[in-house]
């Protein structure tokens, strides 16, 4: 972990849980059914150990979504800026983005 990285961390109030990728691949799982698909809010299907470029895929809307796609999404919506992240999502799959 870099040098700067690690003195932010330790900057930070209380204690600090580093969370490893597949610790993270677990949670985010657990949440999968909870988040839904950012277009049409159905429950995503997983494509874990399916060989594909997305990690997970929107049978209603057809469309596939990475795990930082996901996660971008949710850190915009905890900005109060679901609408927002939508038209994004929509811009960039029409080219305009």
């Amino acid at each position: 972990m870099p040098k700067d990285a690690t003195d932010a961390i330790m900057k930070l109030p209380g204690p600090v849980q580093i969370i490893d990728p597949p610790e993270y691949f677990k949670a985010l799982e657990a949440q999968r059914e909870k988040i839904g698909c950012p277009l049409c809010e159905n429950p995503l299907d997983s494509l874990r150990g399916i060989e594909s470029r997305f990690q997970y895929w929107c049978p209603k809307c057809q469309h596939g979504w990475h795990i930082a796609d996901i996660k971008n999404f949710l850190g915009m919506c905890l900005q109060g800026k679901r609408e927002k992240a939508r038209q994004i999502i929509i811009d960039a799959d029409k080219g305009e983005g």
